[in-house]
């Protein structure tokens, strides 16, 4: 499994948060410790790209701008050849 940079982490986080799910879910499916998905979840935060919710069956919700992001993330990928960014394609 190749390491994951930060435009890439945060890419997969909105999609797990759009998929919904309670937060040990959330945790799980992202491949990470509370301690540094917490750290994730703060910045996504204040950037505005996710935002609280009451809901405990789905604490987060992503924004428009999230989803923004999320756009551009996929146009780039599909812009540069996979093989030397090591991304696979979704």
């Amino acid at each position: 499994m190749r390491r994951r940079g930060v435009v890439d982490i945060c890419a997969d986080l909105l999609e797990i948060i759009h998929e919904g799910g309670g937060k040990t879910h959330l945790i799980f499916k992202s491949r990470m410790n509370f301690e540094r998905f917490k750290v994730y979840i703060d910045g996504l935060s204040k950037g505005r790209l996710v935002k609280a919710q009451a809901d405990p069956r789905s604490p987060w919700a992503v924004t428009e701008r999230g989803y923004e992001y999320l756009e551009k993330y996929r146009e780039l990928k599909e812009l540069l050849p996979a093989h030397l960014i090591g991304w696979k394609r979704r």
